[in-house]
């Protein structure tokens, strides 16, 4: 039904005689007022479905409507029904948000700044809120965090002068300025507001509710984001059931969770083959439902890029990459952190296949959007600046690396503390800045530093093992012989009991055991290092390496360990980058409860992620 109609019923009672209107409409105006009053409340019902289906543009068209029916003299609308000023305002907010759903900013701002004045006319603090809120969304949309942030403070404000502390309304609140602070890389304050929000959704809605789930993923990504995947994966499998449960298993809105656990599969090789799949599944439920040119469907190639990167798949890489860029460039053009996300990405692939101009050329474009957007105190800003130090170092500009590399330093350090993995692998970089300049002992106390906060944080695994043959090549430059063959066995002992014989980095160590026992005359037992490197090579020529060697850089004797800390660095690439974007809005509905309570549609039960594939 569209404007005209609405307007059907404003004729007289003759117009409707006839068999297609066997009930004709009584002509008394309180009748007919009463409705097109209720008409019009069906044509917002059904605008909210299409918006809830993201049939955007049939919403659209229904809000609309309603609309221009409000503003012609010849309809009247029954105020004993509804209050006319109080309804419009809240088409004006429905328009609003459909339209920056469809990327529409700048119209969706002129509705959101109309339905502003009307309710600051009414002196309505519920409705002003509601405005607050839908400023704050076009803002995080636009990544413009820090005005957001305002936004969703101003909204809270008020919410809380009108209203009870356990409001479902209230909940939404903190769940988008948890949402602010987890993008703003201020994760014990969204924590603390995640948790806010799920207590009072749980005393309200119980556990089988999307805005629950909702609550569960946001916490989750808190959890991955330090680095606890175990903590991680348990919340969003709990976020999963319930989505399941309400959504089944082919809805557009799994989309987000289906990419974040398949990221997740990413830290671990040998579990490649599941995160393929799983983003392959989000991508065929969104080709199903939208166009080619679509942002989610941007997100699934840019997931897709991360698993052939992780592999080492450069070409299929660099081509998800590029077709997620496209899509983006399109839609939101260059002035966005998603943008900035892509740009960081092919740099990444660019300077592992050694294209290193190119590679700064992708890191410059991202770092320029990403102070544009997120100021110079961010753990993004500090990712980007940490890449261009290398790729400065690979230029052999050791002062412009220097101060490239500091900066990331000193953002980690005021971020995260000085126990954390990203702040290990920065005195990782700069150690290994000093050991290509020769000056080995601030060299050292680098890798001493990275070392402490690598064991504090896990024990012996990979990475503390990767530093250590990073100290024995440091010990093994200066013919340190002893020394570097006593580090370099500390790294072969930690990898063979994590890998086994049969991988890259343990032949590595193995080839610089021979060079070591060749230089101190020890030559039995080099040649017994160089048999044993020569048949593990052997035998995984026969047999594909699936553990770390994918990945891992294979660096030559005499420059080993001057290049990025992997492997861990390599996934906490993808990690980091893929916090933009990925976070759950509960959307909250413009009605005067604001939250719509959902049943589930089967009963909630455990769901192993194997039956996602």
């Amino acid at each position: 039904m569209d404007t005209s109609d609405i307007k059907q019923l404003t004729q007289s009672k003759d117009d409707y005689h006839g068999e297609n209107h066997p009930n004709p409409i009584v002509s008394n105006g309180m009748k007919k007022s009463k409705m097109i009053t209720r008409q019009m409340q069906l044509q917002r019902q059904m605008g909210r479905y299409y918006f809830q289906q993201e049939e955007y543009q049939n919403a659209v068209l229904k809000y609309q409507a309603i609309l221009d029916c409000m503003i012609d003299d010849d309809v009247v609308v029954d105020t004993t029904v509804m209050d006319q000023d109080n309804f419009k305002c809240d088409i004006l907010l429905d328009i609003s948000d459909t339209l920056r759903e469809q990327y529409r900013y700048t119209e969706a701002k002129d509705y959101c700044n109309r339905a502003e004045k009307m309710a600051t006319i009414m002196k309505d603090n519920i409705r002003l809120a509601k405005c607050y809120d839908s400023y704050g969304k076009l803002n995080l949309m636009q990544t413009h965090y820090y005005q957001a942030l305002e936004n969703f403070n101003q909204g809270l404000e008020l919410k809380l002068s009108r209203l009870d502390d356990d409001h479902l309304c209230i909940s939404d609140s903190y769940h988008s300025i948890a949402i602010i602070y987890y993008l703003l890389d201020r994760d014990n304050e969204s924590l603390t507001m995640y948790h806010k929000s799920l207590s009072i959704r749980l005393q309200r809605l119980g556990q089988d509710n999307l805005d629950v789930a909702y609550s569960y993923h946001g916490i989750a990504n808190i959890y991955r984001k330090q680095h606890h995947y175990d903590d991680a994966l348990t919340m969003y499998q709990k976020s999963l059931v319930i989505q399941l449960a309400v959504l089944g298993y082919n809805h557009v809105h799994l989309v987000g969770i289906y990419n974040t656990i398949a990221t997740l599969h990413c830290c671990s090789p040998l579990k490649y083959h599941n995160a393929t799949q799983i983003y392959q599944k989000s991508l065929d439920i969104k080709v199903q439902l939208f166009n080619e040119h679509h942002l989610d469907i941007a997100d699934s190639y840019h997931g897709l890029g991360n698993v052939y990167y992780l592999q080492s798949q450069y070409d299929q890489a660099l081509k998800m990459y590029q077709m997620a860029l496209d899509i983006r460039l399109k839609l939101i053009g260059n002035d966005n952190l998603t943008v900035a996300q892509s740009y960081y990405a092919i740099g990444n692939v660019n300077y592992d296949q050694g294209k290193i101009q190119q590679a700064q050329t992708m890191y410059e474009k991202s770092l320029n959007l990403r102070l544009t957007f997120l100021q110079d105190n961010h753990l993004l800003v500090a990712q980007t600046y940490y890449m261009l130090g290398y790729t400065w170092m690979s230029l052999d500009n050791y002062s412009t690396a220097a101060s490239n590399h500091q900066k990331c330093l000193d953002i980690r350090l005021h971020i995260l503390g000085d126990q954390n993995l990203p702040v290990a692998h920065s005195y990782h970089a700069i150690a290994s800045l000093h050991h290509q300049q020769s000056d080995y002992a601030t060299a050292l106390t680098m890798y001493q530093k990275s070392v402490a906060i690598k064991l504090k944080l896990f024990g012996n695994n990979f990475d503390v093992a990767y530093s250590y043959d990073g100290i024995s090549s440091l010990y093994l430059d200066q013919g340190q012989y002893y020394d570097a063959l006593s580090w370099c066995q500390k790294s072969l002992t930690i990898g063979l009991k994590l890998f086994g014989e049969n991988n890259s980095f343990i032949v590595n160590l193995y080839d610089k055991i021979a060079i070591i026992c060749e230089r101190q005359e020890r030559y039995s037992e080099a040649t017994i290092a160089y048999q044993i490197s020569s048949s593990i090579r052997m035998n995984m020529n026969h047999k594909k390496d699936l553990t770390i060697s994918s990945y891992i850089w294979k660096p030559t004797l005499e420059t080993q360990d001057n290049n990025v800390d992997l492997p861990l660095e390599k996934i906490n690439r993808i990690l980091d980058e893929d916090q933009i974007g990925n976070y759950e809005d509960d959307s909250s509905s413009l009605d005067d409860s604001w939250t719509i309570a959902t049943t589930p549609r089967t009963p909630i039960e455990e769901v192993a992620i194997e039956e996602l594939m």
